[in-house]
């Protein structure tokens, strides 16, 4: 499957164009990029999503955050666990070393710590915070987040 619209086949050129907006946001350096995945990829993923991640999951709910995650590759869908292969490739993590401009080589997080599906339900909320900066298994710095919402 193709995970990106074909719009954004060549990966390394919307890098390369995306780098300055990147680096000259505010309130800190970020992109958005609307429409970048493919739609049909995406609705499967949706489709596919859990409904009791309170039962198989985590529950967070402090001052920062009141949300569901899920971490654990083994209770994701063949199709999510794909997609989520996809952004820790090296394809993608070339398509984010050259948009942030980071020049120690990004490696990705095979464990998911913080990342995975995660649910805002009625009453839920992500306060502004830091998310932890070393990663407890593999003792380096976590450097970015990426959000996709479906």
């Amino acid at each position: 499957m193709n995970f990106l619209k074909n719009n954004f086949n060549d990966i390394e050129k919307i890098a390369h164009n995306k780098k300055d907006e990147y680096a000259s946001a505010s309130p800190f350096p970020h992109i958005v990029i609307d429409e970048f995945f493919n739609d049909k990829l995406l609705d499967g993923i949706l489709k596919e999503f859990p409904n009791d991640l309170e039962k198989i999951g985590n529950n967070f709910n402090n001052k920062v955050e009141n949300k569901l995650s899920l971490n654990n590759s083994k209770l994701l869908s063949e199709e999510t666990n794909n997609f989520i292969n996809f952004l820790n490739s090296q394809i993608f993590i070339n398509f984010l070393q050259i948009v942030t401009g980071i020049k120690e080589k990004l490696v990705p997080d095979p464990y998911l710590l913080g990342g995975g599906l995660h649910e805002l339900r009625n009453e839920g909320f992500l306060n502004v915070h830091a998310d932890f900066n070393l990663h407890p298994g593999m003792k380096l710095d976590r450097r970015l987040n990426i959000l996709i919402y479906l």
